[in-house]
């Protein structure tokens, strides 16, 4: 990789947690592990624990209940029979929702509420709801199917405490999807749109770390893209959001895969992310902003190769050098994100 490099614009070393192996002994306890160990550094990092569900004993009474693999343990097919869940929320008031509902056990519910109205459902070991909840996770694998060897996962937080990232790894490579609740730059929104809270929940399924076209795509759920709530016109709007990087062409950076540039000192090409939504949901079209402290790579690497200074990690979905990916900050002194 160059020297050449974004400023991150969040600070994010104090508040990550690298390279978490779970030894393997099902998937009930990897998938206890890996969202019990989330929740420990956001609430560590910050957050608040709203309450939570240890499948038999719930309350959304500032008490975590999972803060061990057993404490996650227990799976419903569906929102309205018992299960484990945990509720935290970040420092701008928004609330995520870790809930233990599908149809295996690597199968996790994750969804989001901008404002923070999460309370618990008419039976409190159930799903909670929100009047504002956004989904952007279900019916998908979070940690990987294959009921064998270790996981490695990586939770990333900023200082501010207002937005968190993971992903988990099998054999160096990403099983599941790039996922969090952060905020964005919404100072693209101008009036009558506005963002109160501007937090996105979003998903990048370990396929759809590679091409520019699956990177910069419109939403599709759990796979790309982002959710959110904007005001428009005084009324609070689900809004669908794709992503968008720097264009030429019909093929993006596509003619840039693996090429260094000479016309920029021999880098790769290193671009930002945009939201953008095309209608799809409740006929909003527009820009709503840019991702923060997440780019997309032309370079040809293999994912979990840092920066030469250790404050970027390049990650795809390949574990030998292959063009295109994503760039998320790093600590500057942890070796690696993926050593399984």
């Amino acid at each position: 990789m160059s020297n050449n490099f974004p400023t991150a614009i969040k600070s994010w070393a104090a508040g990550l947690l690298p390279n978490v192996r779970i030894s393997f002994t099902s998937l009930l306890n990897t998938m206890g592990n890996y969202i019990s160990g989330i929740g420990n550094q956001l609430i560590t990092k910050g957050y608040t624990c709203a309450g939570s569900s240890n499948g038999t004993t719930a309350a959304m009474d500032g008490t975590n209940r999972c803060t061990v693999a057993s404490g996650f343990a227990v799976r419903a097919a569906n929102t309205t029979t018992a299960q484990s869940w945990l509720v935290v929320t970040d420092a701008s008031g928004a609330q995520t929702l870790f809930a233990y509902v599908g149809a295996s056990d690597d199968i996790a519910r994750i969804s989001f509420s901008p404002s923070g109205v999460f309370t618990v459902a008419g039976t409190a070991t159930f799903t909670p709801t929100a009047t504002d909840e956004q989904v952007f996770l279900t019916g998908v694998t979070l940690i990987g199917s294959t009921a064998s060897a270790d996981r490695v996962y990586t939770v990333w937080v900023d200082s501010t405490s207002k937005m968190w990232r993971s992903v988990i790894f099998r054999s160096s490579i990403p099983v599941g999807p790039l996922m969090g609740v952060e905020l964005y730059d919404s100072s693209a929104l101008s009036s009558p749109a506005s963002a109160p809270v501007p937090s996105i929940g979003f998903a990048w399924g370990p396929v759809n770390l590679n091409s520019v076209n699956q990177i910069a795509a419109a939403y599709t759920a759990n796979t790309t893209g982002a959710l959110a709530r904007i005001t428009i016109s005084s009324v609070a709007t689900s809004v669908q959001l794709g992503q968008s990087i720097e264009q030429i062409g019909n093929s993006g950076l596509n003619n840039f895969e693996g090429q260094a540039l000479n016309l920029n000192g021999g880098v790769p090409a290193i671009c930002g992310i945009g939201l953008w939504s095309t209608g799809t949901l409740n006929s909003v079209f527009g820009k709503a902003g840019n991702r923060i402290d997440i780019y997309r790579s032309s370079d040809s690497q293999a994912c979990g190769t840092l920066s030469p200074s250790k404050d970027w990690v390049f990650i795809n979905a390949n574990s030998s050098a292959t063009a295109g990916g994503l760039l998320l900050p790093w600590d500057s002194s942890t070796t690696s994100c993926v050593t399984s």
